[in-house]
């Protein structure tokens, strides 16, 4: 149930912009980049407060914090490349580190691919902590980034696989293009 329910505010992050950027009228010509709509910043970090649900196993949802760092290039911004921090408050408490590459099919619309590692100490379960033990980790995930005055809003999905295990990262990263 809890997993249907992730779905399903994770289906809702990204339809919402998706709707809006349908009824969006076209925007005037840019003279600054010669092309249609607002100027891209080629570097962007953000702050991200979700959630990570587990698709397996527990099947138990756990809140999580990042950050990250994205480094847009071309002339239309179109691919970036950057890296990635997050903090699952889970028992025990995980880590995960990263990088990522993105491709921006529209200004604000990105999908990622990245890779990484998740840090924990001991195992799961309530055993108690021991050494560190590290696994890969392969994410996918897709964002619409809500440009405001001085800041952006992205509500993203993300799908983590790592230890045989799926978990679904949702929530909102809250940033700064310059």
């Amino acid at each position: 149930m809890k997993t249907t329910s992730s779905i399903a505010v994770a289906a809702v992050l990204l339809a919402g912009p998706a709707a809006l950027l349908s009824a969006q009228q076209e925007q005037p010509h840019n003279q600054e980049t010669g092309s249609q709509g607002a100027h891209f910043h080629p570097n962007h970090v953000a702050a991200f407060v979700g959630a990570t649900s587990e698709l397996r196993g527990s099947k138990k949802t756990h809140f999580t914090l990042g950050a990250d760092y994205v480094r847009r290039f071309g002339s239309s911004g179109q691919f970036g490349v950057g890296g990635f921090a997050e903090v699952i408050f889970h028992d025990p408490t995980e880590w995960l580190f990263g990088a990522a590459g993105y491709f921006y099919p529209t200004r604000a619309l990105w999908v990622q691919a990245a890779g990484g590692v998740e840090l924990y100490q001991g195992g799961h379960g309530g055993d108690e902590p021991t050494e560190t033990t590290a696994s890969f980790l392969l994410r996918f995930g897709a964002g619409y980034q809500f440009e405001l005055p001085g800041f952006s809003l992205t509500p993203l999905v993300l799908l983590d696989l790592v230890r045989e295990t799926e978990a679904l990262v949702w929530g909102v990263s809250i940033g700064k293009g310059f």
